[in-house]
Parts: C-alpha cells; structure tokens; sequence
C-alpha cells in the first residue's frame, strides 16, 4: 500500500511506546506485535529495520547529551567505572559491569583512592613514569590518552570514568527513553525524512524541534549558579 506521512509516523510512535520493556527481546516482540496492526505500512522505502534504526539513533543521540552534562538530573544513571587498568592498557569500550561507554569518557581516576588524574601530555607523563623514584616522594597524578592506550603515573592502578548505557535496566536509558519519548519521536521522524523532499516541510519542523530540545539538554544547570554572598 501507498505509505503515507501519518502511517510512517504511527510505526515511530508504535516502536517507542514498546521500548520500555524489561529486556530488548520483550521490547522486539512489543514492536513486532504493534506494526502488525492497522498502523503497519508496507514499503521498501519504509522497512521495520530503517524505523528501529532512526528510533536507536535518535535515542542514542538523548544519552549522549544527558550522559555528558555534569548538571543534568538524570547522568548518575549513566555514570560507569571501568575495570582497573595497569600502564599503557588499551582503552576499554566497556564499563566493569559490561555496559558500553557511549563515546567519551568523563575522566581517569586513581583505581584505589578514586582521586582524579590530571592530563599532561604524554612526554611529561613518560618523563615521570621513568624517574618516578628522583622525583617527588608522594608521587604524580598524570595521565595521557595516545591512540588506544591509557598512559599514566600514579600509586595505583587507573579507572575510567564515563558515561555507559545498558539498554534492559531501568536505572539505564529505559528511565531516558520515557522521559524524553517526544524527543526521540522528532528525532526519528526527521532521520527518516532527510531525503523525502515531498515533506520537506515536515523535515525541518521534526529537525528543528529536535535540535531545540537537544539545546535544552546541553542548558541544563548551566545557569543555577548562586554567587558568594557579597560577589556580584
């Protein structure tokens, strides 16, 4: 059957009301059982698997955001430690409970006292590292990020700090995904309709209420600063 604008839109809304689900196989049966009814449409244009990856982009897209602003509410449920890591380890694309960082880390911390390093550039680092013993008793913090790998100096062994997503926990994006299901809608919808020129319309209203709400995520807390008494 012809697809319509409303028929595309209904399969977004459809897949989003099933996601929260306690697992991702209940969240897939839910999508199939609904785009089996009235709202289903039926195209190459359109497949169930182009629609589950706009919603997946959109959705990632919220995580991000919420994930890497310090202020926002809602980033303890994405914040991960790494497992500890020795000199020179490769980077790990997972958190120590198996959830994937979501594309940056939010810092390197101390595997035992859980004190911050600071970053240096790995010349200064390799400097320490190799004169740890003529320097300073105590030791320095530093750390390095070149290609892969984690360089640094420090008592202990080091962690990664950041933001990481599993998708079948309620304390994960599931909580994201219902409080901020208007978002991922718009997003969806203008994945979707980037090249149909005849909605060119419905595009950028979808693109730019997007966009606005992305804008909004990224302003969270940024202005709740109160100054000292007495500091203007």
């Amino acid at each position: 059957m012809a697809v319509s604008f409303n028929s595309i839109k209904a399969e977004v809304m459809s897949l989003l009301n099933a996601l929260p689900a306690t697992t991702p196989a209940i969240a897939q049966q839910n999508f199939t059982n609904a785009s089996s009814g009235t709202v289903a449409s039926v195209s190459t244009d359109w497949p169930e698997g182009l629609i589950q990856e706009a919603v997946i982009d959109s959705e990632y897209r919220i995580c991000y955001e919420v994930g890497l602003n310090e202020f926002h509410p809602e980033r303890a449920d994405f914040e991960e430690l790494s497992v500890a890591l020795s000199n020179g380890a490769t980077l790990p694309i997972n958190s120590a409970n198996s959830k994937p960082f979501i594309g940056k880390y939010s810092g390197i911390i101390d595997g035992t006292t859980l004190k911050p390093l600071i970053e240096r550039p790995l010349a200064v680092v390799r400097m320490v590292t190799e004169n740890e013993q003529s320097m300073y008793p105590v030791g320095l913090n530093v750390y390095a990020i070149m290609g892969s790998k984690l360089y640094f100096a420090a008592p202990n062994q080091a962690k990664i700090t950041g933001p990481a997503v599993a998708r079948a926990t309620w304390a994960g994006n599931i909580r994201c995904r219902d409080s901020h299901a208007p978002a991922i809608v718009h997003g969806a919808m203008a994945y979707l309709l980037t090249k149909e020129g005849v909605w060119a319309q419905a595009f950028q209203m979808h693109a730019e209420l997007y966009a606005a709400y992305l804008g909004a995520i990224r302003s969270v807390g940024r202005q709740t600063g109160v100054p000292m008494p007495g500091v203007q």
